[in-house]
């Protein structure tokens, strides 16, 4: 369409506009060529800002990035009847559409999902982005569904429980390989969501608790 690679596309219309803290790298095929289907390595908090991005509709930084219709196809999702058929056991009441898993359920959760655990999770309800590097042993996502999805959910439903903070500008928190944006204030002083981030680390993902 363009005439242009896909990582000077990329370049030029998203991460140039999205305020990332560095540059991003993208795995090439034995041609040279950019490898658009994955091997796209960033910084996390930088992976949590498109994750927001996306989040607010296409919209960050002062300017649309995304065309807001772009983003509302996605989170429509597929058809989970017919989604019943590719076997993911994990996922039920799910669908996939253009390289998104959308959950259909009543938060309007939706995610991109990486292999060894990469993942963006983003939750309109809650205002909230969480982008995770992981290295399980594993490759394929239902090895650890059961337990990260949950823990997903529980700190949405936390985050919608902290009404009484407020609302104020996003802030993210780093706890290991987890970046968490959300739009709920309070956060950093919460007891209750640094326990859930120790339950978390306790998981085998490493690191320290920090608000930044």
């Amino acid at each position: 369409v363009t005439g242009k690679r896909p990582e000077v596309v990329l370049q030029e219309r998203i991460w140039s506009r999205l305020g990332a803290e560095a540059d991003a790298f993208i795995a090439l095929d034995p041609s040279g060529a950019a490898v658009a289907s994955g091997g796209f390595n960033c910084r996390l908090r930088d992976l949590a800002r498109f994750g927001e991005m996306i989040r607010l509709q296409g919209k960050y930084n002062g300017q649309q990035i995304v065309p807001a219709a772009v983003v509302a196809d996605i989170r429509q999702g597929g058809s989970p009847e017919a989604f019943v058929s590719a076997g993911y056991q994990t996922l039920p009441g799910w669908s996939y559409r253009k390289q998104w898993w959308i959950s259909h359920d009543d938060h309007g959760a939706f995610m991109a999902r990486g292999i060894h655990g990469q993942a963006i999770y983003i939750d309109p309800k809650a205002e909230m982005v969480i982008a995770r590097f992981a290295s399980h042993p594993l490759a394929g996502n239902m090895h650890f569904d059961p337990t990260s999805l949950p823990a997903y959910r529980a700190i949405a439903d936390l985050l919608l429980s902290q009404h009484r903070w407020g609302r104020t500008r996003c802030m993210a928190i780093t706890v290991g390989m987890y970046a968490v944006f959300t739009g709920l204030s309070g956060l950093a002083q919460n007891w209750e969501m640094f326990a859930l981030f120790r339950f978390l680390t306790g998981l085998g993902i490493g690191g320290e608790f920090a608000a930044g």
